[in-house]
């Protein structure tokens, strides 16, 4: 996609996602960053911009994204700017966006949860009781709690490990297995993984693990494994799979980029 259709885009996806006043302080962040952007190439510079708590419409949901509480919990810690991951998130949709309309789940597993941007998702839009976050980084846990508790949510609703998520049970992992147990659970009702590569262990080193899981967003990163035979693995448990570019396309998964996968019709 040349860099103005996907300008056009996005600011079309914003435009369906904000509240009129914040699209307008966007575009008009965006006249004043124009000569980054351009010279970037991306949108970050604008997304650094953004102030204030910022409210997105997502999958029939009203999430709170409170950037500047955010910021100063992140102190400097990740610089990436919030904002760019809630347009992702929420405006772009990209893990929600290949499932039908009115999709729900008694149980959100995020992992790779960075600032627990999915788990409100999970909260809000597909009204889940029970969510998991999976998050090493151990100073995104306070950066989540301020979001969570501007969106309703209080320490008692959700749960949070620092540690990476694995196949193999360590001091620092935790396993789908080992979640499930601790919260008792019989089935993980949507399962959102971007763990940079981590998910061929994850999900091709217990793959039987995979039967109690119903739906699954996940960023995928075919320079790190096999996509081919993660893809084949997901459908020898019972899965249906779609596999698309940064824009939704569909596309071989060796050059994917976002993975969705259902065992329960979910799929669009």
């Amino acid at each position: 996609m040349n860099p103005f259709a996907r300008l056009v885009l996005e600011l079309g996806q914003l435009r369906q996602s904000l509240d009129t006043g914040d699209f307008l302080g966007y575009c008009a962040a965006l006249a004043g960053n124009a000569g980054a952007v351009v010279k970037l190439r991306t949108l970050a510079p604008v997304d650094k911009s953004m102030r204030g708590t910022i409210a997105f419409a997502v999958e029939g949901a009203r999430i709170l994204v409170p950037l500047d509480a955010m910021a100063r919990m992140l102190n400097g810690h990740d610089e990436t700017p919030t904002f760019g991951g809630a347009r992702e998130m929420y405006a772009s949709n990209v893990y929600l966006r290949a499932f039908r309309k009115g999709l729900k789940a008694d149980t959100v597993v995020d992992l790779g949860s960075n600032r627990g941007l999915f788990l409100l998702l999970g909260a809000k839009a597909l009204g889940a009781r029970t969510l998991v976050g999976v998050e090493p980084q151990a100073f995104y846990t306070p950066v989540f709690a301020a979001a969570a508790s501007a969106n309703g949510l209080q320490a008692g609703d959700y749960t949070r490990y620092e540690r990476f998520a694995s196949a193999t049970q360590r001091a620092d992992t935790i396993t789908l297995r080992e979640i499930m147990e601790r919260h008792g659970l019989s089935r993980i009702g949507f399962l959102k993984c971007d763990i940079e590569g981590g998910e061929f262990d994850v999900f091709l080193g217990d793959p039987d693990a995979l039967r109690q899981v119903d739906n699954i967003g996940m960023e995928l990163h075919p320079e790190e494994g096999d996509a081919d035979a993660l893809v084949r693995t997901l459908k020898d448990t019972g899965f249906t799979v779609v596999v698309t570019d940064q824009f939704a396309n569909s596309i071989a998964p060796a050059k994917g980029h976002y993975l969705y996968a259902s065992r329960t019709g979910d799929l669009a």
